[in-house]
């Protein structure tokens, strides 16, 4: 029901939106959280405060880095495992870094063999050239069969402002996002300068950095630099999830410890990795078709290549399995992934143009009774009737996939009635 006064208390003269909820995370009963690192997230999550999806991704991350020889083609494009992810989130209260923390602390307790070379601090891409660099950068090695065994090239880099990549980026003559690039794309780098001539052969380079929403938005805003790097980025938000005044030390069950170990052994011997028949068809037939469906703007480049990190995320979720071959189960869950990110740059990157009409529809929502409206009384209390069914319905589309509205027909002894209704604060997922 709308309260008495609701025409006074909704103005069309409101300044500014306030932020949208939270992306709400994928359910319980998403296949992430059935793989391997979602069963590491669901043991330690009751004993940590920061979110779920933030831990799972920077898991992701880390696990795909210490494999490097597994491998998959997309005609004659090459991709591995390694990921880039932002994990965005406030300062003191997101726990970041603690989730990395986290997940570095499992491989480190039973697989720590297997671990890449972690370094923090970048500045230039010659410094990550020098740190990967072939010890003859003449050797031809680009050309070699892939069954070659390669010198280590695994190198986990780990910036936690990222802040300061933008500001290196921004110095005249640096070359710190052409080399993030190129490692993305596991491509040769050399540098060719009078002095130096250094090379690296198939790098394979993942990245975590960690940013604050205002950072972000003050200094990632042009569709340049998203289609130069951006769009190579899982985007994540994370924010407190819980009180844990007293966190017990952090141990991972014996289980887990041997399951870690024993698929990273496996993932050794693995080289060329495929679809089965049947998630080639799942993504032929619906995944490629959503994930290639364009949009313009800055959301539309940063999501450019959800395509290409979703297949390594897929290739990730099977490597974990200890299996060559990426099922069904895998693609789902690197979907899982892969559109709540979608729906993380969503809110990071299109906040400030935020429809303000939308925000009408929650101020009225905010102040009616139970927090929930009917359509008609949306159109006529809030909108006084000016506002066309095909506006109304484009705002109810975005308020759904923002995760802030959900919307019931409601069944009437005549035509069902449709209500809206402001989502709950995001649940947690464990």
């Amino acid at each position: 029901m709308m309260t008495e006064n609701f025409a006074r208390e909704v103005r069309w003269e409101i300044p500014s939106a306030p932020e949208p909820p939270y992306p709400l995370p994928p359910p319980l009963t998403a296949a992430c959280w059935r793989s391997l690192a979602g069963q590491f997230v669901e043991e330690i999550a009751p004993n940590v405060e920061f979110s779920a999806m933030s831990l799972l991704v920077q898991t992701l991350v880390v696990y795909g880095s210490c494999v490097e020889r597994p491998y998959t083609k997309v005609a004659a494009t090459r991709h591995e495992a390694n990921l880039f992810a932002a994990v965005v989130g406030n300062t003191g209260e997101a726990g970041k870094g603690q989730a990395l923390d986290c997940s570095w602390e499992w491989f480190k307790l039973c697989a720590s063999e297997f671990l890449p070379k972690k370094r923090k601090g970048l500045s230039t891409g010659e410094g990550i050239i020098h740190e990967l660099a072939d010890a003859d950068p003449n050797s031809g090695m680009e050309n070699a069969p892939v069954e070659l065994d390669f010198s280590d090239k695994r190198l986990l880099l780990v910036e936690t402002e990222m802040s300061g990549i933008f500001k290196s980026m921004n110095r005249q003559g640096n070359k710190l996002s052409a080399v993030l690039r190129q490692c993305f794309d596991a491509g040769v780098i050399e540098t060719l300068t009078k002095n130096s001539h250094e090379k690296v052969t198939r790098p394979h380079v993942s990245l975590v950095t960690h940013v604050t929403p205002a950072d972000l938005r003050a200094e990632f805003k042009t569709v340049e630099m998203a289609n130069g790097l951006g769009n190579r980025f899982l985007w994540v938000m994370t924010k407190m999830e819980r009180f844990v005044a007293n966190p017990p030390p952090f141990e991972v069950s014996p289980l887990l410890q041997r399951r870690l170990h024993e698929a990273l052994e496996k993932a050794k011997a693995i080289k060329f990795m495929a679809r089965s028949e049947e998630a080639n068809e799942l993504w032929e037939n619906v995944y490629y078709p959503e994930l290639r469906k364009s949009e313009s703007g800055l959301v539309g480049a940063m999501q450019a290549r959800g395509h290409a990190i979703t297949l390594r995320l897929s290739m990730i979720f099977a490597l974990m399995r200890g299996s060559s071959a990426i099922e069904v189960d895998d693609l789902e869950s690197a979907m899982d992934v892969t559109r709540y990110s979608r729906r993380c740059v969503r809110w990071l990157f299109e906040a400030s143009d935020f429809d303000p009409r939308a925000q009408h529809v929650i101020t009225g929502l905010q102040i009616a009774t139970d927090q929930t409206l009917t359509r008609r009384e949306i159109r006529v209390n809030v909108f006084k009737g000016h506002i066309s069914a095909a506006d109304l319905d484009g705002i109810m589309d975005r308020l759904i996939e923002q995760g802030i509205i959900r919307v019931h027909e409601e069944p009437t002894k005549g035509r069902s009635v449709q209500r809206w209704s402001l989502n709950h604060p995001a649940s947690k997922a464990f």
